[in-house]
């Protein structure tokens, strides 16, 4: 399975975006939600009485994906509430600490993918947590045996023909960092579920996209509604305009919110005057890392929502007003996707260092050398010769084929050599932690 780990190494994660790194959970630190917002009773009669939230700004989360115990620990404030005035509009529009958020648009949707014909899923799920579950929030008093009752209550209604799922999420779901994003978690790998989330990611893998499962799944976090939900890609660059309060803002900071508004101002100005420009705007103006000129390649509910919706109205090379996130101000430029680009590998491992039988590194260097060798007369052998002596099973039928992919889809060390490489052309030899490799870009 090793073509399966050259590829998407830790897929629908964010590339190049240290600044929306996942920070730990602060969920013990948090207050109840809202004093106006008691939860249920141990009463089972009381048992499906929905919560009602008091006004104002809801945590906003930091989603990562391909794994649950990631997207689950998304940062918010202490409170669980913003510390900051309520963000601007999240449609393009000037952020404004009078003005209160937008209603949220839906972003666009793919084709429906059917079950067992993707490798991910995308989820949108709705937790009931009880006491003693992970991160359980301080005001819940039901046993396990309560919260199975009302997930499954809740499950009747989320399967109702007419049901809105985001609207139960709001009402029901005690993951206060998904809620703003309509219960979205991003994307699992059939091949990479954290330990303890099995069930929620086969729920989400047996059913279609915009199905809800059929029954309730249960994790360390309580029991989970899950609803298999259409991956959406987004591709854009931004220029980020931090200030003093703001999530991971650096200490010792001074710019203030205003500041930061009025900066982002000048930036969007510059970009709107001239699209073209904006690497080199990204490199005057932002604070984020700078290492890909502010480009960003996510997926459904990776990002902060405000974001996503801003990212989701642009066509490509169009440049946004300045969106407000928990990490500051935003000016973004709608990206294309980049093209899709297909190679073959050959695989020679070696056993490790001080083990008894199996290959030397010394062998397998030898091995690659000689296939190299022969590559460099005759590159057409190269699926020929993959058949015969590549360690990788999972690819080695096909000639080495790994299949399309994005570059920012390959591990680091695949990426900047596959594209350096012309159509045809085979690479040298490449060592990863899996052994010795030789591509060859087909497409």
């Amino acid at each position: 399975m090793i073509g399966s780990f050259l590829l998407r190494p830790n897929p629908g994660c964010p590339k190049k975006m240290k600044e929306f790194e996942v920070l730990p959970d602060p969920r013990s630190e948090r207050e109840p939600r809202s004093a106006a917002a008691p939860e249920p009773s141990r009463s089972s009669a009381r048992l499906r009485t929905p919560r009602s939230r008091a006004p104002g700004p809801r945590p906003a989360g930091v989603l990562a994906v391909a794994t649950l115990a990631l997207l689950l620990l998304a940062p918010t404030t202490a409170t669980g509430q913003s510390s900051r005035p309520a963000s601007g509009p999240s449609t393009g529009q000037p952020a404004n600490p009078t003005t209160k958020p937008a209603t949220k648009p839906r972003p666009p949707q793919p084709p429906a993918a059917k079950p067992g014909e993707a490798r991910e899923a995308g989820i949108a799920h709705i937790l009931i947590a009880y006491v003693g579950s992970r991160g359980c929030p301080p005001t819940v008093t039901r046993n396990r045996s309560e919260a199975r009752a009302l997930a499954l209550e809740v499950l009747l209604e989320a399967r109702m023909p007419d049901a809105d799922f985001a609207a139960l999420v709001d009402q029901y779901s005690e993951d206060v960092r998904s809620i703003e994003n309509d219960g979205r978690l991003g994307v699992f790998r059939r091949d990479r579920v954290p330990a303890g989330f099995e069930k929620v990611a086969e729920r989400a893998f047996s059913v279609e996209e915009g199905e809800t499962a059929p029954s309730v799944a249960e994790s360390p976090m309580g029991y989970h509604i899950v609803r298999r939900i259409p991956i959406v890609r987004y591709y854009a660059s931004h220029i980020l305009i931090r200030y003093a309060g703001a999530l991971r803002a650096p200490q010792g900071l001074t710019r203030t919110r205003g500041d930061a508004f009025q900066r982002a101002m000048k930036a969007y100005e510059a970009a709107a005057k001239d699209p073209s420009k904006f690497p080199s705007l990204v490199l005057r103006y932002s604070d984020g890392d700078p290492s890909n000129r502010g480009f960003l390649e996510f997926v459904t509910g990776q990002l902060p929502p405000a974001f996503e919706q801003a990212v989701a109205k642009l066509s490509p090379g169009q440049i946004s007003r300045p969106v407000e996130t928990p990490l500051g101000f935003h000016v973004i430029r709608g990206e294309a996707a980049p093209p899709l680009l297909r190679a073959s590998h050959i695989l020679i491992g070696f056993a490790p260092e001080g083990a008894e039988g199996g290959r030397t590194r010394a062998e397998a260097v030898e091995m690659a050398q000689r296939a190299l060798a022969t590559l460099q007369k005759s590159p057409d052998r190269f699926g020929e010769i993959a058949k015969t002596i590549s360690d990788d099973v999972e690819t080695r039928a096909s000639g080495g084929d790994l299949g399309r992919f994005r570059a920012s889809e390959a591990i680091p060390a695949f990426r900047s050599t596959i594209e350096g490489l012309s159509i045809g052309g085979v690479s040298k030899i490449i060592e990863t932690r899996f052994g010795f490799h030789i591509l060859k870009r087909t497409e």
